[in-house]
């Protein structure tokens, strides 16, 4: 039916916009991070 494929449509287009947005967010972290003189102490659970 058309609003399944118009469902699927709209959520692979959601999807793709989050992934979007978490690897942006991961590659402005990382920039700041790297921009830093010296790398900022972070909790260990952060990573794990």
């Amino acid at each position: 039916p058309q609003s399944d494929s118009a469902r699927s449509k709209m959520l692979t287009g959601i999807g793709g916009f989050v992934l979007g947005l978490i690897f942006l967010a991961l590659g402005l972290l990382v920039y700041l991070k790297n921009k830093k003189g010296r790398p900022a102490p972070q909790p260990a659970g952060l990573l794990s």
